[in-house]
């Protein structure tokens, strides 16, 4: 480190402090979530921001290569107070851009093979951990000699040969957490994580840290004291969307906020989904969470098409919602007859939908129930909701801890993310292609081929005969699996192919109103037409 330049930035580390303490959310960037709001502003602060990400609109989208040069740079010539050089000559043939040519020349961005720089590509999350590893050197911090293990993480195994002593130099650092025990190396990196991330890494050289936490009274009202420290939890953890944000935690949450609590833990564990959602299903609410929600299986309507978003959601909706959570992240959920609800005087008013839901909760200790009563008819107040699904979260977290095989599958693990990435992508028949859409085989085609299987085949029955796969039972299904699907139930007719996610659930393009989403494979209709699974990466 270069210790001659400490004291000056103590001082500016401090004066960040207090104008962070003073002037909470006064700083002007774009579109982020809760989460990550202390150290943009920590960020903004400190003038680290720069230009090109002061601009987005949004920074929960995905950061662009020339985006991560220009955070690079900022930070660079912020902490030397040096502005960095041009080279003599425009190092990429496909951009001139002065932003790119300096991070070629202080070796943050080194191109590709062919010579290019892509600027307008997305940066892969193992990408970024090359790019700060390489931003740290620059500024004089020696890299780890070991670095950390990464067996804490179950996708370890994902992260390219090239990239490794990166990611173990940025989770050594602290810079890299991992969300969900999982590193996601192939996924992308949106702004604001990029923005955390990197703010991480820039302490690291300073040795302060100036971000601020609010007391969670102060940005929850009325939160009772039963309530406080699971909601302290949730907001350390980045779990309480924005949109809750000085709500009064007493009164009633509404279905479309549900829609918020649920997409925020999903996003969680798993942080990089891409959707390209155009149509809202329901004829009352085009909020883009809301839609996403409902391609992913969170969330549902009423039979009108209406979801109704501004009313108070009920109890036994709430239980609906956090059980669908729960078997869309994989959780094993089968309904538990044995479990009884006799202690509870109004179990009987529990709609029949809501009836497992009711006695999984309860089972799992997530549900204690109002004294001697579950209200199922009775709305749920911002804090109820907040508190109960927090103990979902918990135990969903447990459960892939526990589960998660000493050997891993990474490979399949990451298929899995990377189909669930196109979530909400239109359906065409013939298709087989992000730009356009996908029909079922081409769908599988897709996520098959991108992950190395090239001769898979295109069709439904040219994948179910793939010469590299084997048939396996529908009671051990792995995730990555492929499952079958014929309207004659014969392998001469197969009319439908998906890939199986785990938890009882497979993702598919299902057909042009729906497009890909994510399904129970014992829904109505793919329950009766099942013919059979295969296994492509083996067990």
């Amino acid at each position: 480190m270069k210790q001659h330049k400490r004291l000056r930035f103590v001082s500016i580390v401090c004066l960040a402090a207090l104008l962070v303490s003073c002037l909470p959310g006064a700083y002007a960037y774009g579109v982020s979530s809760a989460w990550a709001r202390e150290e943009l502003d920590a960020m903004a602060a400190l003038d680290l921001i720069p230009a090109l990400l002061e601009e987005r609109g949004d920074l929960r989208e995905n950061i662009t290569r020339l985006e991560m040069c220009a955070l690079a740079v900022q930070a660079y010539e912020h902490y030397t107070g040096e502005e960095l050089s041009l080279p003599d000559e425009t190092p990429f043939p496909d951009t001139n851009d002065p932003i790119a040519a300096k991070s070629y020349a202080a070796g943050f961005a080194l191109g590709y093979e062919d010579g290019t720089f892509r600027p307008d590509r997305l940066l892969t999350r193992q990408e970024f951990f090359v790019f700060v590893s390489r931003f740290l050197q620059a500024a004089g911090l020696d890299p780890a000699e070991h670095g950390e293990d990464l067996a804490g993480f179950v996708d370890a195994g994902a992260v390219s040969a090239w990239a490794l002593d990166a990611t173990w130099q940025v989770v050594d650092l602290g810079v890299v957490q991992g969300s969900g025990g999982k590193l996601d190396p192939l996924g992308h990196t949106t702004c604001e994580q990029a923005l955390a991330m990197f703010y991480r890494a820039y302490i690291n050289l300073t040795g302060e840290s100036q971000a601020t936490q609010a007391s969670v009274e102060n940005k929850y009202p009325n939160l009772s004291p039963w309530a406080k420290e699971e909601l302290e939890a949730m907001d350390q953890l980045g779990l309480i969307p924005e949109v809750l944000l000085g709500r009064d935690m007493a009164t009633p949450i509404t279905r479309g906020e549900m829609c918020y609590v649920a997409m925020e833990a999903y996003l969680s564990l798993y942080p990089n989904p891409i959707f390209r959602v155009e149509e809202s299903p329901f004829t009352d609410a085009d909020d883009p969470v809301i839609t996403k929600a409902y391609y992913l299986g969170l969330i549902s309507g009423f039979p009108d098409g209406t979801f109704r978003p501004d009313i108070p959601i009920t109890r036994e909706q709430f239980f609906k919602i956090t059980v669908n959570f729960l078997s869309v992240c994989g959780y094993p959920y089968e309904d538990s007859p044995s479990t009884s609800l006799d202690h509870f005087t109004d179990a009987g008013e529990l709609s029949s939908y809501a009836l497992p839901c009711a006695r999984l909760l309860v089972e799992l200790g997530i549900v204690k129930g109002d004294g001697k009563q579950l209200l199922p008819k009775s709305s749920t107040q911002c804090q109820q909701a907040l508190a109960m699904f927090f103990r979902s979260y918990l135990t969903l977290q447990a459960w892939m801890e526990d589960s998660v095989d000493p050997d891993g599958r990474p490979e399949a693990d990451a298929l899995v993310e990377f189909a669930l990435q196109y979530v909400g992508y239109n359906y065409i028949w013939g298709g087989k292609d992000p730009s356009t859409g996908f029909d079922c085989s081409g769908f599988v085609w897709y996520v098959y081929t991108h992950n190395g299987y090239e001769d898979i085949g295109r069709t439904a029955t040219d994948q179910w005969y793939y010469e590299n796969s084997q048939e396996v039972s529908q009671d051990s299904l792995l995730p990555g699996d492929l499952l079958f699907f014929s309207e004659t139930d014969s392998l001469d007719n197969i009319t439908h192919v998906g890939i199986y996610i785990g938890g009882g659930e497979f993702v598919h393009a299902a057909n042009s109103r729906d497009g890909v989403i994510v399904t129970a494979v014992d829904a109505p209709y793919y329950g009766e037409h099942y013919i059979g699974a295969r296994r492509i990466i083996p067990a």
